[in-house]
């Protein structure tokens, strides 16, 4: 459902072969259907359609497009096609296609990039303003691969969800150590999905996104139930959010540090492939399981007195899948290496998993099947580049459109990481619309920044990244010294009239920000060699030794690697428009139109708890 009220549900179709895509839309209404395709989520330039079934039974469909809010025109090239129309019982059946590029600059072409469906119900045949209720936008990714079919009512599932009454700050982040279920003696159960369990009207407006890991209690401990209990709910960065975030964790974190599972805004349920499963613990023997929730929760009005219930539902199979899935985190520092300058557009930073981290997979490498994209409001880019020797590989993820309230767990067609690929994840930014003008760091407030990647592949290299050497950044501004690195906003120690200033003070009242400068800031974070950062989950593996150049004897550096060939996205259609019309009105009209192989057939339902996807097929 495009609504929350179940008024107006939607499925599409792609055929990749013909570059078709067909929509079937039942709606709860008598009068017309508005339905449109929008790169913003806004009126002006959307690609629209209207059409129904009259009092007298006859249909009616116009090819629209928007030219602000009102009434959208009819376009001179009538480029969707009706396929079947049907009313009764107060519902409206409409089935429609046409081609991911038209040729047509009122259309807009259907890309592998984040875009809005408009919908619009009327409440007669009369074409006329909708009201402000019934109407709304929805973000997808509509050539986005579909789920992995599962009946997920084969197999049990646990909650681990807190409640509490959350603090009247902007940003929240709040941890639980939350007791899961008891595992069975001598089987190692695999998670084989997991989503939001957002059942709440608060829980879907304040949890920004959630991250949740496995816990494993001392060894020398012989009582997890005792020794968890001792944790707390409180905030992760005791005292409260900070910027000074890096002395204050969650006391819990040191026997809760494996990462399972990543959730951010307008994500849906993830589920594995039918051979892939995630081990809930490498403990043996029958046990009860823990975990830590961490929840980032936005607040931006301060509202006091929140409490709600949020959390995750784990759906898992006693028996362990032949493949065990893991996760690598991949991203920028969120700090104020990040920093972004105000009033910039196409502001790019990127962070490098380079060949000195990726040496340590295993020789026959990792296997990746889904990537989540996770940054803030200002990111409208981003992208995981592959490189391999002097080769660019396809994308590993790309979102040219980027939308901070739809971060999905995308899957993606099977790829191999292997040892030595290198990997660059970039993110673009833009800040012109913030009032006040105002330079962006990385932090964890939703004003903030992020530039992080999750993927899910399985093996001992846990993390990979680079950092910004921070001298480069702050000598580019002026600053020669700060307090402290590693924060969001450190104070100045030198030059000393500056000290005791925050480094977002300076930055905003004693910089000039001219176009040069805003280059340099972008070169230092964006094409200047950066520090290789590694994770591994090995004690064999000294990674202080593995880091560092033995000429230099100083940490290794990373950036863009030489190659001799570049990726370039093929192009799904080629620009004969006038010859490509008359294809597409050919096999329109052809009898066989309605029984189009559909290769990718989704079905959306938006819940007061989430978004469900399923798949099936027809022909």
């Amino acid at each position: 459902m495009l609504d929350r009220g179940g008024n107006f549900e939607v499925r599409w179709a792609v055929d990749k072969e013909k570059e078709l895509i067909t929509f079937e839309v039942k709606v709860n209404t008598t009068g017309y259907v508005g339905f449109g395709i929008s790169s913003t989520g806004r009126m002006k330039s959307a690609d629209i359609v209207i059409g129904g079934v009259d009092s007298d039974g006859k249909t009616y469909f116009e090819d629209r497009h928007g030219i602000g809010n009102v009434e959208p025109v009819i376009d001179v090239s009538q480029d969707w096609t009706l396929l079947d129309a049907k009313k009764s019982e107060g519902v409206t059946h409409l089935k429609f296609s046409r081609r991911l590029e038209t040729c047509d600059e009122d259309d807009v072409d259907i890309k592998d990039e984040t875009q809005r469906l408009l919908w619009a119900i009327g409440e007669s045949d009369i074409v006329q303003y909708h009201g402000s209720v019934s109407r709304g936008s929805y973000s997808v990714k509509l050539l986005d691969p579909p789920p992995f079919p599962v009946d997920l009512t084969k197999y049990k599932s646990v909650n681990i969800l807190t409640r509490a009454e959350f603090p009247a700050t902007d940003s929240t982040y709040w941890c639980s150590v939350v007791e899961g279920p008891e595992t069975l003696e001598n089987e190692s159960p695999h998670i084989i999905a997991m989503g939001p369990k957002l059942n709440n009207e608060l829980a879907l407006r304040h949890t920004h996104h959630l991250t949740l890991y496995s816990c494993q209690p001392p060894l020398n401990n012989a009582d997890p139930q005792k020794y968890f209990a001792q944790f707390k709910d409180g905030n992760c960065f005791s005292g409260g959010y900070s910027d000074d975030i890096g002395e204050r964790r969650f006391d819990a974190y040191k026997d809760c540090s494996t990462i399972i599972y990543s959730w951010a805004i307008g994500g849906n349920i993830m589920i594995f492939p039918e051979n892939v499963g995630l081990a809930i613990s490498t403990r043996k023997g029958k046990r009860r399981e823990y975990f830590l929730l961490e929840l980032h929760l936005n607040n931006p009005g301060l509202a006091k007195g929140l409490s709600f219930q949020t959390g995750v539902e784990l759906f898992y199979s006693e028996q362990p899948r032949p493949i065990e899935v893991g996760l690598l985190g991949f991203g920028v520092v969120a700090d104020f290496r990040l920093t972004i300058p105000p009033d910039s557009s196409n502001f790019k930073v990127v962070s490098h998993c380079s060949p000195e981290c990726t040496k340590f997979l295993p020789d026959t490498g990792y296997t990746l099947f889904n990537v989540q994209l996770h940054a803030h409001n200002t990111a409208n880019k981003m992208r995981v580049r592959h490189f391999r020797e002097d080769v660019e590989l396809p994308f590993l993820g790309d979102d040219q459109n980027y939308d901070n309230g739809y971060q999905e767990n995308r899957n993606i067609k099977e790829v191999k990481l292997l040892p030595g690929d290198h990997l660059t994840l970039e993110c673009t930014y833009d800040t012109r619309g913030l009032q006040p003008p105002r330079v962006v760091r990385g932090g964890y407030r939703t004003t903030d920044e992020m530039c992080d990647a999750i993927m899910y592949p399985k093996g001992r290299v846990v993390g990979c990244g680079s950092e910004v050497v921070a001298p480069m950044l702050m000598n580019a501004t002026g600053i020669r010294s700060v307090e402290r690195t590693g924060v969001s906003n450190p104070k100045i120690k030198r030059p000393s009239k500056f000290r005791n200033l925050t480094y977002a003070e300076y930055l905003s009242s004693h910089v000039n920000w001219t176009e040069d400068l805003r280059l340099k800031i972008q070169d230092i974070q964006a094409y200047t060699p950066q520090l290789v950062g590694c994770a591994v989950q090995d004690p064999a593996i000294d990674l202080s030794a593995a880091l560092i150049d033995p000429k230099t004897k100083f940490q290794v550096l990373t950036q863009y690697p030489k190659v001799t060939t570049t990726y370039q996205p093929p192009s799904s259609l080629d620009k004969n428009c006038s010859a490509r019309r008359e294809v597409f009105i050919s096999s329109s009209s052809s009898s066989s139109v309605t029984k189009v192989q559909m290769l990718q057939i989704y079905f959306i339902v938006l819940t007061a708890t989430s978004v469900l996807l399923f798949k099936e097929s027809c022909t």
